[in-house]
């Protein structure tokens, strides 16, 4: 998947969704970029996703966690 599929992507599940969604690329091979990334992911006030599956109704995910 190209970086512009990626963003494309992103823009049609925004409109149809009402959610807003991070797009950018992280080099995984610098580990100060990457905490930086993370950082700035985990303080914006939104909820993050993990991967696994649907939330369940309770606003966690499918394993009982809540997340933020």
């Amino acid at each position: 998947m190209t970086e512009q599929a990626l963003t494309d992507a992103a823009e049609t599940l925004t409109d149809a969704h009402d959610t807003k969604l991070r797009t950018e690329v992280a080099d995984v091979t610098d580990s100060a970029r990457v905490k930086t990334w993370v950082d700035g992911v985990t303080a914006d006030p939104g909820r993050l996703d993990r991967p696994g599956g649907p939330p369940d109704a309770s606003g966690g995910d499918p394993h009982g966690r809540l997340l933020p």
